[in-house]
């Protein structure tokens, strides 16, 4: 915690120093042209001559870290198979040698995303701990931090620079994205997902608090896949949810598109709330996408 504490802190304090020039280094003409101030004012937008000058702060990699927050707790603490000392030697190695040590901390059941009552508690209370200590700490422009449960696409960025973790990921793999389960480790279905993710109290994340929901097209199929998608969402708002993102996906159209994108240059894929064309992202960025299922939009 003490860590993560001063990551945070570190992060608000860059910012804050940004902040200060944003207007300088960013202006933004039609953004300002937008604001009422901005244009009476003539003053950048980004400078702090808007009402409501607020910054989000991401809480990236969220299920990442519960998970290995759990590994560490379960291997080391409560099982006691391993030691501080021998996970970090494994983590330096990138898990090289100790390939079995990987293949328990993948399997291990205390997942984020289950409905795993221990891992849905510790989840809940580190949620909290970053909205808290975020939350409405003064910017470098007049306004406050407000915390957002939200990765656009840092978690490939910062995976890319992340090194071994001890949920069992490899140095340079993706990290979860938004409030969902790190790719493959949902495995109770997405009723428990959905259960999990409300008990973080979406109601904290005031900037914005998303969950990513990966349905087969036959699971909507029809009138009745339309009432059972409208099912997820009303039970997930109900619940005190923010926003979901419903990822009907087809691999089968994304590997062809890889093959021969010339038969594709009007494919759109839903990409952490946005579209972008297929062939504009790099090769890179689609094995990532085909591996967390983006979902082709129509």
């Amino acid at each position: 915690m003490l860590q993560w504490e001063y990551l945070i802190e570190k992060s608000i304090e860059i910012g804050n120093d940004y902040d200060r020039h944003l207007g300088y280094v960013n202006p933004s003409s039609m953004y300002s042209a937008t604001i009422e101030t901005s244009l009476k004012n003539a003053f950048d937008g980004y400078a702090g001559d808007v009402k409501f000058n607020n910054s989000a702060m991401l809480n990236c990699a969220f299920a990442s870290l519960v998970d290995s927050v759990m590994a560490v707790k379960k291997f080391v603490y409560d099982r006691k198979e391993i030691t501080l000392s021998e996970l970090k030697s494994a983590l330096d190695r990138n898990w090289v040698g100790y390939e079995m040590l990987m293949a328990k901390m993948q399997s291990c059941p205390y997942k984020y995303g289950n409905g795993e009552p221990e891992t849905d508690m510790y989840a809940e209370m580190l949620a909290r701990y970053f909205a808290n200590k975020v939350n409405n700490r003064p910017n470098g422009r007049g306004g406050v931090y407000k915390a957002i449960m939200h990765s656009a696409m840092e978690f490939v960025w910062q995976g890319e620079k992340t090194l071994a973790t001890p949920d069992g990921r490899k140095a340079g793999k993706e990290l979860s994205k938004n409030a969902s389960p790190v790719p493959g480790m949902d495995r109770n279905g997405v009723t428990a997902l959905i259960n999990s993710a409300v008990k973080l109290n979406p109601s904290l994340y005031t900037e914005s608090f998303c969950i990513d929901i990966m349905l087969h097209p036959s699971a909507v199929e029809g009138s009745d896949g339309l009432a059972a998608m409208k099912a997820l969402l009303d039970t997930y708002m109900e619940k005190g949810g923010m926003s979901m993102q419903i990822n009907v996906f087809n691999s089968q159209v994304l590997k062809d598109a890889q093959k021969n994108p010339d038969k594709y240059k009007n494919l759109q894929v839903r990409v952490c709330g946005w579209n972008v064309l297929w062939n504009n992202l790099s090769r890179a960025e689609q094995d990532e996408g085909l591996s967390v299922k983006m979902c082709v939009v129509s």
